[in-house]
């Protein structure tokens, strides 16, 4: 049937269902039964699709497109491991050669089945015979970027990223890239990609634009503003959610706190908001603006609206806002009710680290107060942390030190011995570990323990015997 190559495919498939109800051997050309095939799969007519490969099987069972077409068709039925078995029966030069857009498909595939390095080698093969990088080779690369994104392999994403990088300038693929590189932390990266991008396309908003949001993230406010100038010098009517949301970073940066509110507001009205999390976005903006006019109350209000953390981003934000609240509030009472308040909304497993601060404010007010309270609760937190960080050197420490004032000894020396062991260069650990034997009157460990504390600070013998001074006859002894 060669002389049908250039028949429409409507009429193509038409005659290959008619040609399978009639029976018979029908001669098909190899070319054909693909654009069946192909297009069936395209349509949803798994049927239709499955005869073709069938007859493709048949009449080419050891052709290279009845193999690359198999592998499609396992794909689509979410057969990875078969898939992959008929991949491997296909070399890549013939890959490179003949299916050369096929290799895209060979990269999922081998992704999919588990070989995620094998598939980076698909696909930098795919980008080395692309002889057109349009929209097809963009969606292709954008799958491959959110593929191995899923897996979590920061350096495979990186690794792809630099093959098409260095092969293709093209300006929306060089911006995905750009995208892949932000998700992963690699800025510094991203800002270099970037800035060669706006050499080459001084007039395109959309480089500036996310130039600007690169350089807000690491806190280079200079290089935010003078991106977000550029970018807004070239979208003058430009009011987009997202535009608003990055003006407010530059106008906190400039310490314009009223023009930021006012800028919130907006966001707060803007009707092209689709998402809950836009409106996590902008009130969190407003707890960041409170934070900096030493508002706490209104911080606080803003802090405690909803929050879906669930979204990385959002979590990751308001975990930093309420630190730093913690940071500049003088109030100890205040910041352990801010806290006790914070991890219940957010829930435990998500704001572990907040007990730690917690039950520092708390070990911090039992010493101020004497109140057991306080030390109790410090150490129910420090507990409930250890759960999460069960060998986090700083929560061993200070849960060692909550025990030495309740005067469980046996409990405190458990405790800084496993501080001990996962850090003994801490002088601080030793120090405490040597008390805790002394209290426990084991005087062998506690010889061991202050003497290896002396050799590293000289001023060691002088401190303990200003908390212990009838301990000198034992120190002497050292």
């Amino acid at each position: 049937m060669e002389e049908d190559f250039g028949m429409e495919i409507d009429k193509l498939i038409s005659l290959f269902k008619d040609a399978v109800k009639g029976g018979g051997s029908v001669y098909w050309d190899s070319d054909d039964l693909v654009i069946v095939f192909l297009a069936c799969m395209d349509r949803g007519d798994e049927a239709t699709a499955f005869k073709a490969l069938n007859q493709l099987e048949n009449d080419f069972p050891d052709s290279t497109v009845t193999h690359v077409s198999k592998m499609k068709w396992l794909l689509y039925k979410r057969k990875f491991s078969a898939a992959y078995s008929e991949l491997k029966s296909v070399d890549i030069e013939e890959f490179r050669n003949d299916f050369p857009d096929d290799l895209a498909i060979a990269s999922e595939c081998a992704c999919m089945a588990g070989y995620a390095n094998e598939a980076i080698d698909y696909f930098i093969e795919y980008v080395d015979v692309c002889e057109n990088y349009d929209e097809m080779f963009l969606q292709r690369y954008v799958s491959s970027l959110i593929m191995f994104g899923v897996s979590n392999n920061n350096e495979l994403v990186e690794r792809l990223v630099d093959a098409v990088t260095e092969t293709c300038k093209q300006v929306d693929v060089t911006l995905c890239s750009a995208d892949a590189l932000v998700l992963i932390d690699k800025n510094d990266k991203c800002i270099e990609l970037l800035t060669e991008l706006a050499d080459r396309e001084p007039l395109n908003p959309e480089v500036w634009k996310k130039l600007a949001f690169v350089y807000g993230k690491i806190d280079n406010y200079e290089k935010m503003v003078e991106s977000f100038d550029y970018f807004s010098a070239l979208t003058l009517d430009d009011e987009s959610f997202e535009v608003l949301v990055m003006k407010v970073d530059i106008q906190i940066a400039k310490s314009e706190y009223e023009e930021a509110l006012e800028t919130l507001h907006r966001c707060k009205m803007d009707k092209r908001k689709i998402f809950q999390y836009d409106d996590d976005v902008v009130n969190l903006a407003f707890a960041k603006v409170y934070a900096q006019m030493k508002d706490f109350k209104r911080e606080k209000q803003y802090l405690f609206k909803t929050v879906d953390f669930e979204k990385i981003e959002c979590k990751h934000l308001w975990l930093s806002l309420v630190c730093n609240f913690c940071e500049d509030c003088k109030d100890k009472v205040e910041v352990v009710a801010f806290l006790t308040r914070a991890i219940y909304k957010c829930g435990v497993s998500k704001a572990y680290s907040l007990l730690m601060i917690k039950a520092f404010n708390e070990f911090e007010l039992y010493n101020e107060t004497n109140k057991i309270k306080y030390l109790l609760n410090a150490k129910f937190d420090i507990l409930r942390y250890l759960e999460y960080e069960p060998a986090s050197h700083p929560a061993l420490v200070m849960l060692g030190k909550i025990c030495i004032c309740q005067k469980f000894y046996d409990e405190s020396i458990k405790y800084l011995e496993k501080a001990y062991k996962t850090d003994s260069q801490s002088d601080n650990v030793s120090m405490i570990l040597a008390m805790a034997y002394y209290l426990n009157n084991n005087k062998i460990k506690f010889k061991r323990m202050f003497g290896e504390y002396m050799s590293r600070d000289s001023d060691a013998k002088e401190r303990f015997l200003k908390i212990f001074p009838n301990s000198k006859d034992i120190i002497d002894k050292i």
